[in-house]
C-alpha cells in the first residue's frame, strides 16, 4: 500500500466547476455516486454550487493545490447534533494511495472537536464497493449490514451500512 498523499482543505469555490466535472466523468468513479447520466458541465455546477451553500463542513480535499475529491458530514435531523452521516469522493487518480482513509481520519476528529455532542456517524457503500468498505473500516467503523433505506429515504440496492461509535 502506497503511503497516504499530502493534502489539505478548503471551501469549494466556483471555479471548481470544471475540475469536478473532471473528477466525476469517469465511469469508475460515478458507478457508486448517485449522478445523473449523462453527468454534464451543468451537473458539476451543481454540485459545486451545493457544496458552496452548504451550512455544514464539506470542504474540497487539496493534493498538490489541484482538487482531488471531496468529502461532507451531514448531521442527523433532530438529533441534537449526536449522529453525523459522512460522505466523500475522489478522482480516480487519488484511489489506492491512503488519500481517503487520512483525509476521514483528520475530518472525523475535527467533527467531534466541532460538535462534542457527537456519539455515532454513519456511512453506506454499494456492497461490491470494497475500497470504500476497507477505508471505512481502516477507520474504525463497523459494518451493521445491508440497508434498503436510512431514516425514510430509500437507498440504492446493494448498500452496506458503516456505523462509527465516538
Amino acid at each position: 500500500m502506497s503511503h497516504p498523499l499530502h493534502f489539505s482543505w478548503r471551501h469549494f469555490r466556483a471555479d471548481d466547476t470544471e475540475r469536478v466535472f473532471e473528477l466525476l466523468s469517469p465511469p469508475e468513479v460515478r458507478r457508486y455516486l448517485t449522478l445523473p447520466t449523462p453527468f454534464l458541465p451543468k451537473h458539476a455546477a451543481e454540485i459545486v454550487n451545493k457544496c458552496m451553500t452548504r451550512p455544514l463542513p464539506h470542504p474540497a480535499v487539496m493534493v498538490d493545490g489541484e482538487l482531488a475529491g471531496g468529502i461532507k458530514a451531514n448531521l442527523t435531523p433532530n438529533k441534537n447534533a449526536r449522529e453525523v452521516m459522512i460522505a466523500y469522493w475522489y478522482g480516480v487518480n487519488y484511489h489506492g494511495k491512503g488519500l481517503a482513509s487520512a483525509v476521514l481520519q483528520r475530518f472525523l476528529s475535527q467533527l467531534k472537536e466541532q460538535y462534542p455532542k457527537l456519539v455515532t456517524a454513519h456511512a453506506f457503500t454499494h456492497s461490491d464497493n470494497l475500497a470504500s468498505q476497507r477505508v471505512l473500516l481502516k477507520c474504525g467503523f463497523e459494518c451493521r449490514g445491508d440497508i434498503s433505506d436510512f431514516q425514510g429515504e430509500a437507498l440504492p440496492a446493494a448498500v452496506l451500512h458503516f456505523t462509527l461509535k465516538f
